[in-house]
C-alpha cells in the first residue's frame, strides 16, 4: 500500500497468514544467538492483569502483568524466569516479532544489485527469509501466485523448501529464472525442467 502525502513518501506492506487447519499448522519462533531481556509487565495498574503471581505484586508498583498465569508457568518450567529489582523478565533467545518490522534489511525494498534484480517492486529477501522460515520447514512447498521479481523463489530454495511459483507477466518470470539460474549456477532450461 502507497500513499504520498506533500513531501512525505509511506509504504507499507501487510502481510496476512491463512490456516487451513487451526489445529494442524507450522508456525516457528524467531530465534537469536544471545538472550534477550523481556519485561512481563507494564506500566499502570489494570485489575485483571495485577493479580499477584510467583510472589510478585505488581499493584503496588502501579503496574500490570503481560502474560496470563498458565503462559507465566510455562516461562517457569522452561527456566526462562528471572526476577531482577523485584521485577519480573523473560530471558530467552526466543526473538519476539512483532506487526513492525523495521529493521535496516527488512526495509530495503529497493535495492537493486544487478540486472536481473531490475523489478518494479522487489521485496528485501531477509523479510521473505523470516515469513518463510516463520511459515514453513525445510521440505515443504511453498507458492507464490504473484511471482514478481521471484525473491521468493529465490528465499525458498536457499531454505531447502520446494517451490511453486507463476505470473501473468512474462518479465517476471524471465526475472525469477535469471535469479534461479544465477542461485544454482544452471543454465535456464535445467531450472524450468526442475520447477
Amino acid at each position: 500500500m502507497h500513499a504520498e502525502t506533500l513531501d512525505l513518501y509511506i509504504q507499507m506492506d501487510v502481510i496476512l497468514y491463512y490456516l487451513k487447519d487451526p489445529a494442524n499448522f507450522v508456525f516457528n519462533q524467531q530465534r537469536n544467538e544471545k538472550p534477550h531481556i523481556i519485561p512481563l509487565f507494564e506500566d499502570g495498574y489494570i485489575e485483571q492483569r495485577s493479580q499477584t503471581l510467583v510472589d510478585i505484586n505488581l499493584s503496588k508498583q502501579n503496574k500490570h502483568w503481560l502474560v496470563s498465569p498458565a503462559q507465566l508457568e510455562q516461562l517457569i518450567a522452561n527456566g526462562e524466569l528471572r526476577i531482577i529489582d523485584g521485577l519480573p523478565y523473560r530471558f530467552t533467545n526466543v526473538h519476539p516479532v512483532g506487526n513492525l518490522w523495521s529493521e535496516l534489511q527488512m526495509l530495503d525494498t529497493y535495492n537493486r544489485n544487478t540486472p536481473t534484480d531490475a523489478y518494479d517492486t522487489p521485496k528485501p529477501e531477509a523479510c521473505l527469509e523470516r515469513i518463510i522460515s516463520m511459515c514453513s520447514n525445510e521440505g515443504d512447498l511453498v507458492a507464490d501466485f504473484f511471482l514478481g521479481g521471484g525473491t521468493t523463489a529465490v528465499v525458498s530454495k536457499k531454505l531447502g523448501r520446494k517451490f511453486i511459483g507463476c505470473d501473468i507477466s512474462e518479465k517476471a518470470c524471465e526475472v525469477t529464472v535469471k535469479k534461479l539460474c544465477l542461485l544454482k549456477s544452471l543454465p535456464a532450461s535445467d531450472i524450468i525442467s526442475s520447477l
